[in-house]
């Protein structure tokens, strides 16, 4: 039983909700993840942020297959198979997972040893166009 609030009692809460997660996950058929904890430890509470989506639909592709798919083709440069492409940026492998459509500067999701991060399509593009000249 927790009965204060700090880093460790948020690492054991964690923990927890996410072995929880997983299992509700694998029987209702979607992909849930925790995001940020915050505590206030004066007060004895904390939030998680939570967010789920779809694993497949009915034709077996993901939701963020299904959004590349629709809406690549607004960012000019962009192409449909580019998603789940991995490059090299100074040493370290990034992999394309998605598209955040209402972000105008820097749409494109990419992930690298599991942390996430956007960037602009040109920057993207660019690296593409370096495979091609090696």
């Amino acid at each position: 039983m927790i009965t204060k609030l700090d880093k460790q009692s948020l690492n054991v809460i964690r923990k927890s909700f996410d072995e929880a997660l997983k299992k509700a996950s694998e029987n209702l058929g979607v992909d849930v993840n925790l995001g940020s904890i915050s505590y206030r430890p004066d007060l004895g509470s904390f939030r998680i942020s939570l967010k789920g989506e779809l694993k497949q639909s009915g034709d077996g592709k993901s939701s963020a297959q299904l959004e590349w798919e629709q809406y690549y083709s607004l960012f000019s440069g962009l192409k449909c198979e580019w998603l789940g492409r991995e490059f090299k940026h100074d040493e370290r492998l990034f992999k394309i997972v998605g598209l955040k459509r209402n972000a105008r500067k820097s749409p494109v999701r990419l992930s690298s040893n599991g942390k996430l991060f956007k960037a602009s399509v040109d920057w993207v593009r660019m690296h593409f166009m370096d495979e091609k000249s090696q």
